[in-house]
């Protein structure tokens, strides 16, 4: 494989690319042009075989020279020749090409002109059987042009036709062609440069220095593969310059957006910046054979009836560590029924953990997940390498991981627009971490998307410090962070305003359009733990506060969040934190109640650990269940040095000076007000909303229900219910009835009508 991987790529993905920046599928041309020097040798062995004793004489002798000729027979061998010439020449001039295709057709188009010129001069050739110089086809056309026009007539029709032809077949006009045939000498013999030469026209500069960007314009156009005679290039060149010209404020900018767009990506694609390659990484592991399903069926259905539940398992999906069954109940069981027995089944297939999902969303099956007796390891590697990677065309392309399928997870960052990750300590949520931010040092450029790494802990996110696509160095000061993003959301309220002017409504339109030259480059912030941050921070609500306001305006400017945590606590995923991000990430958990805080569902505390994880997107009905990619510190260490040998970070230095008071930034949002009586609790707070909910949705309420659906003890909820009937909301004691809803009561009439 090539040591890198230019960024030509991201057209079209599926193909790999050579060093030289060379499509393996432009390699059918030059193997075209060997076939074609193949069949000439053929021609020429029968050519010389004139007694036609093998079995290429006899073809050529008996049945290709009488329909050609004797001249036909040499035409045609010299245009095969130049034909694979310009097979085997296709990279350096494209002008060789349509030469060879309009020489071979001319070939056999002077064949009757021929025929007729001979007529006129030798007055031979009187019958089209008389065909020994110009063969069966040139004396039959030439006679029924004779017929129809005459003799001079009908060399004149068909020199006209040849002319007319001559776009069609070559694909350039006749002008472009004469200009190409002037330079021939250029074309047979190009200039052999030194190697540093080479080297030095090669290199891209920085996108902002225009001057440098005009004086590599003849050595980037070289190396496209693009003739310097020709009009073609003569176009490039007057756009660029237009281009560059437009971006000083001498011209239109609307007139040239797409030819600056375009020349960017030609600088990019052959620039001197290097894509790493999937060699770095660590190779996948072959995985232990699937089990056999038959077995495994047999003994589910066996559990089952013994229990009295009739079922048969439809399949079975054997992935990397995850087995699913999908069970169809018998007509007249009951899901619940099932779902009781998950312990029962647990216990007859001897599983670590086991996971029933009654029913899988929109289908008619129960789905029973249990682990593999030995997992394989998903690499990172490849998960880059499939199609699903390759081929996508958004820039923010993440690698997550595989399904129990062995499908590859892979999400658009930019259609999320954010992401929560969160499970309990070694459950996978750092390595997830780092296999998304490697995903996107394999897709992006530095140019295209900076990164804002803040890891509280010191411990993880440490190893890309230096990397060229960082906008500061990794932030584990909670000041500086605060900083930090302070200046993003800045940045953000700047950028929406250059919208409004520019009337675009994302990040995409904006750099399609490129008003004033500008390129806005996409912007990933990434929070190792979130929790610790709180707690660093004198007040942990403005940490809450900043991210909550990032990440409800800065979609559409392309600004991402990515946060991971350990504590999934009420405090810290919040109500307003799951509102902004709705793509969530649920590693391993201690309880369900831990589960439904990330997912609002259960089933993260049934996970396995060591990557097991349910990712729940912003359109996905039910989490989906997958593998985490992994991606050891070696691999990062190998990516990261690569990038940093090629370019130095830029830092904004701005970014970590003093922002002044969060208060000071446009449209955030103040502190929300406490409920009265829980000033200083701050955990009733939450639960007593939980409860709010519940009691507006059942119109009753008892302690025993807030216990069971915020998984708390009974002091805690009886102090709930106090403080309901305190503030009027509810009904005071009825035994052992439940409280009841007050429709019309002062609290919430203050709530509404403040």
């Amino acid at each position: 494989m090539a040591e890198s991987v230019p960024k030509a790529q991201r057209a079209t993905k599926s193909t790999e690319l050579t060093d030289d920046g060379i499509q393996p599928l432009e390699n059918r041309l030059e193997i075209a042009g060997l076939v074609i020097i193949g069949i000439v040798v053929i021609l020429i062995i029968g050519i010389t075989d004139s007694t036609a004793k093998n079995a290429m004489g006899f073809l050529v002798h008996r049945g290709l020279k009488p329909l050609i000729g004797n001249i036909g027979i040499v035409l045609l061998p010299l245009g095969l020749v130049f034909l694979s010439f310009s097979c085997l020449k296709h990279r350096n001039n494209q002008l060789w090409n349509a030469i060879a295709q309009y020489f071979l057709f001319a070939c056999f188009l002077s064949l009757p002109v021929i025929w007729l010129n001979v007529r006129i001069v030798l007055n031979k050739f009187h019958h089209p059987s008389d065909n020994d110089a110009v063969g069966m086809l040139g004396a039959s056309i030439g006679s029924v042009f004779e017929s129809l026009f005459g003799q001079v007539g009908g060399i004149v029709v068909l020199v006209v036709i040849g002319l007319i032809s001559l776009p069609p077949v070559s694909g350039y006009a006749p002008s472009q062609i004469v200009k190409g045939l002037a330079n021939l000498k250029n074309m047979l013999t190009p200039e052999i440069e030194d190697e540093p030469v080479k080297k030095k026209r090669r290199k891209r500069n920085k996108p902002n220095k225009e001057n440098d960007v005009e004086d590599d314009i003849e050595g980037l156009l070289d190396e496209m593969g693009y003739s310097e005679s020709g009009t073609a290039i003569e176009e490039i060149e007057a756009g660029i310059t237009k281009a560059i010209a437009d971006q000083d404020g001498n011209g239109q900018v609307e007139e040239t957006t797409q030819m600056q767009f375009n020349f960017k990506k030609m600088l990019r694609e052959i620039g001197e910046y290097k894509f790493p390659s999937t060699d770095l990484l660590l190779k996948s592991k072959n995985g232990v054979a699937e089990a056999d399903k038959q077995a495994l069926a047999t003994r589910i259905e066996k559990a089952l009836a013994n229990f009295g539940v009739e079922a048969k398992v439809e399949d079975m999906i054997v992935g990397p560590v995850i087995i699913r069954c999908e069970l169809r109940p018998a007509p007249g069981v009951s899901v619940r029924k099932i779902k009781s027995l998950q312990d029962d089944l647990k216990l007859a297939l001897a599983a670590k953990t086991l996971r029933i999902e009654a029913p899988i969303s929109g289908r008619d099956v129960i789905g029973i997940e249990f682990p593999t007796i030995q997992k394989k390891i998903v690499t990172l590697r490849e998960v880059l390498e499939t199609k699903a990677f390759t081929e996508s065309k958004s820039l923010l392309t993440m690698c997550i991981g595989k399904d129990l399928a062995g499908k590859p997870i892979v999400k658009d960052l930019g259609k999320m627009p954010h992401l929560l990750i969160a499970g309990q300590t070694g459950a996978g949520k750092s390595v997830c971490l780092n296999a998304i931010v490697m995903s996107l040092l394999y897709n992006t450029a530095p140019d295209e998307v900076k990164m804002i790494l803040i890891d509280p802990k010191r411990v993880e996110l440490t190893l890309y410090d230096g990397m060229p696509h960082l906008m500061a160095p990794v932030l584990d000061d909670w000041q500086l962070a605060k900083n930090a993003l302070m200046w993003t959301a800045r940045e953000m309220t700047g950028r929406l305003d250059k919208f409004k002017k520019a009337r675009c409504r994302e990040i995409s339109a904006f750099n399609k359009k490129r008003p004033n030259g500008e390129f806005m480059p996409y912007i990933i912030i990434v929070i190792d733990e979130f929790a610790t941050l709180m707690d660093l921070a004198p007040n942990g609500k403005d940490v809450m506060r900043l991210i909550n306001h990032l990440a409800r305006l800065a979609r559409a400017t392309g600004i991402h969040l990515i946060i991971a945590t350990q504590r999934p606590e009420v405090k810290v995923i919040t109500g307003s934190i799951k509102a902004n991000i709705p793509a969530r990430i649920a590693f391993s958990v201690a309880s369900h109640v831990d589960s439904k805080t990330i997912l609002d569902k259960v089933g993260a505390e049934q996970l396995l650990g060591e990557g097991d994880m349910l990712y729940a997107g912003p359109s996905d009905k039910s989490p989906i269940r997958a593998q985490g990619a992994f991606v050891s510190d070696e691999e990062i260490e190998k990516v990261v040095d690569f990038l940093m040998a090629q370019m130095e970070p830029e830092y904004k230095q701005e970014m970590l000076v003093e922002q002044g008071e969060i208060d000071d930034l446009d449209g955030i949002t103040p502190d929300d007000d406490p409920i009265p009586g829980f000033e200083d609790e701050g955990e009733d707070e939450e639960y007593f909303q939980i409860a709010m909910k519940l009691l507006f949705a059942k119109k009753r309420i008892s302690a025993s229900l807030i216990q069971r659906e915020c998984r708390i003890g009974y002091n805690r909820a009886s102090r709930i219910i106090d403080r309901m009937e305190e503030l009027g909301i509810i009904t005071g004691m009825d035994g052992q009835r439940a409280r009841r809803l007050v429709e019309n009561n002062d609290f919430m009439d203050n709530i509404l009508n403040p």
